[in-house]
């Protein structure tokens, strides 16, 4: 039994079932039943059942004789022959919440997940109070990955019994599934507190602070754990990952090889590992990695996933893309629900062609450069687009009919006078066949609203003189934090003279810009008038206000590309596919000049290298 049985079974040990049924029968089977229940918590499973088999076959339909007879099937690993006793129970005592709670027990363990919710949560409504019907019930909707109904019922456990070192640590792993990683922490904690041994909980901490970037603590959670189980793989692993953060990609390697070691079976630990080989440049055994976890997880679609942004930026097109098509597997995704047939490259003279933005705002925008090449090919084109988006691709594309997306497709474009779909990302895969053979294009293709430009350039030039430097340092993507260049490696840049500096950040990062100006004495302007979340328009005019954008990768230089801004765009020692490697340009937007890091994790040569491009830069400009 895993802890939690035991601590069920201690429980139930206790409980009586309705003494009127067990005292209706003679004083001879009281007495034997009694022996029975003084087995069973002396912990002889056998004799116990002996004596209960007896005394049912005496007096069959017993209450008692039931329910304890189910609960040894039960911890006896034999579910399917304890629910018709448990079941038995019920009828005999239906208002006995225990009898609920032992039944759904068993149906849990035969995989009956959906009846064993209706019988929890008939105990929870025979005593809203039972703690263990809440616990139970919370890790039956774990079972169903009904996630947040989980919580829902763990946060009830604790707080009945806020002890429940168990229903606290189970309540993380399902907050840490929701991605609600404060409060995972906070659950993990608690289990801590009342359990502080325990190192499923440590790793839990870990890998919640992990997902947080608190790489620090994290580490040192994982080696407690590590100091208590050498041997914990879920240590070894998410230790790995807390190093990989950190920029050590080679002890984070050597940890996951441990992790591997443990558990050589586990193609997730296969996939971290491929994450680590392919952040330290080594492709070919990254591809290799991501090949084992498949062979192990054929149904993984991230290691599909992973293996094809590889395979793209490896420049293996044809396998490449085959593989990143099941991205629309990963992460509950699914393609828009629109009829037509997925567009295969066919011609289109004559045709009507539907395209789906199928990415975040920034990707819409890189792709939405291949539409006029649609359109041109095609005898129709539609878009559908992230409404903040819809008034810049209509100003953009005036022969294009632009669709702002909404949660349900608009009828008109489910019809059949539409020919064919595609998403904008796979617009890619037929219009440029061979990404590294595609040249730069010699113009940008939206353009800003002249009157919120010209309002942004007033307010910035009000603020002094020199160059305007539109910056931003941080990506919203948890699973790429190797993206980021935080803001306390920028001095380089903020400290040259004759320039000012405007955020084009979005989120809130006062406090980090606080941070900076005070060390610095450098001012980084957050224009209260704009909000890049509610309008990518005024957005736009903000980034046509400025005189050039430094970024790393996110919306900002997308959005500065594709208006033709001068854009220095600051990539990771492995970029993504679409970034190519071993240039600085691009085949995408006319104005961008691409800097990469030189090792993993590496930013401040790249800054430092910024930094004195910038001076000529300026120097050119007055």
């Amino acid at each position: 039994m895993n802890r939690q049985q035991r601590r069920q079974a201690a429980r139930d040990a206790r409980k009586k079932g309705s003494a009127a049924s067990i005292s209706a029968a003679s004083l001879e089977l009281q007495g034997r039943f009694q022996n029975a229940v003084n087995l069973y918590q002396a912990g002889d499973l056998a004799a116990a059942e002996t004596a209960l088999r007896e005394i049912e076959t005496a007096a069959p339909g017993l209450a008692e004789v039931c329910h304890l007879y189910g609960l040894i099937l039960l911890q006896t690993e034999r579910p399917g022959d304890a629910v018709p006793l448990l079941e038995a129970t019920i009828k005999a005592v239906p208002r006995d919440p225990a009898a609920y709670n032992v039944l759904g027990g068993a149906l849990r363990a035969i995989g009956d997940f959906e009846r064993a919710v209706d019988v929890y949560t008939k105990a929870i409504a025979r005593d809203e109070n039972f703690t263990d019907a809440h616990f139970n019930l919370g890790n039956t909707y774990r079972d169903l990955n009904r996630l947040d109904e989980a919580a829902a019922h763990y946060a009830a456990a604790v707080a009945l019994e806020p002890a429940f070192a168990d229903a606290h640590f189970n309540h993380g792993l399902t907050l840490n599934a929701l991605e609600r990683f404060e409060d995972a922490e906070a659950a993990y904690r608690e289990a801590l507190d009342h359990a502080p041994g325990d190192t499923d909980a440590m790793v839990g901490l870990g890998k919640a602070l992990l997902m947080q970037m608190q790489y620090g603590e994290a580490e040192t959670h994982l080696r407690a754990a590590l100091e208590i189980d050498p041997q914990s793989m879920e240590a070894h692993n998410n230790l790995a990952r807390v190093l990989q953060g950190q920029g050590h990609t080679a002890a984070a390697q050597r940890t996951m090889e441990q992790a591997l070691a443990l558990a050589p079976d586990r193609g997730d630990l296969s996939i971290n590992y491929g994450n680590i080989l392919e952040d330290q440049g080594k492709v070919d055994a990254a591809i290799a990695a991501y090949r084992e976890a498949i062979a192990r997880l054929p149904d993984s679609a991230e290691a599909h996933t992973n293996l094809g942004l590889l395979l793209l930026l490896d420049r293996q097109y044809e396998e490449g893309w085959r593989e990143y098509d099941w991205r629309w597997r990963r992460d509950g995704r699914t393609p828009r629900p629109f009829p037509q047939p997925r567009w295969q490259g066919e011609d289109l003279a004559g045709r009507t062609i539907l395209a789906w933005a199928d990415e975040g705002a920034g990707d819409e925008i890189l792709f939405a450069s291949m539409l006029s090449e649609l359109s041109e090919k095609a005898g129709r084109c539609i878009v559908e687009c992230d409404p903040r988006l819809a008034r810049l691709f209509s100003r953009a594309f005036p022969d294009i009919a632009v669709h702002p997306r909404r949660s349900k497709p608009a009828r008109g474009l489910s019809g059949g006078d539409i020919d064919y779909q595609t998403p904008f990302s796979e617009m890619t895969r037929w219009l440029k066949p061979s990404l590294a053979d595609a040249p730069t294009p010699s113009a940008a293709y939206l353009t800003a609203d002249l009157d919120i430009t010209a309002v942004c350039r007033a307010r910035y030039r009000a603020r002094g003189d020199g160059l305007i430097v539109g910056i931003a340092w941080a990506s919203g993507n948890r699973r790429r934090p190797e993206r980021n260049a935080p803001l306390t490696l920028w001095d380089p840049i903020l400290t040259m003279p004759g320039l000012q500096f405007v955020s084009l950040q979005y989120g809130d990062h006062t406090a980090e810009i606080a941070e900076t100006q005070a060390r610095t004495g450098v001012e980084i302007f957050t224009d209260p008038e704009i909000d890049q979340f509610a309008s990518l328009e005024d957005f736009a005019g903000q980034v046509a206000a400025v005189d050039i954008v430094v970024s790393i990768t996110n919306t900002t230089v997308h959005m500065a590309g594709a208006l033709g801004k001068p854009v220095w765009t600051m990539l990771p020692f492995m970029p993504d596919w679409r970034y190519q490697r071993d240039r600085d340009d691009t085949p995408w937007y006319p104005a961008m000049r691409l800097f990469r890091q030189t090792a993993p994790h590496r930013w401040d040569d790249l800054l430092a290298r910024v930094a004195g491009a910038l001076v000529d830069f300026r120097d050119s400009a007055e």
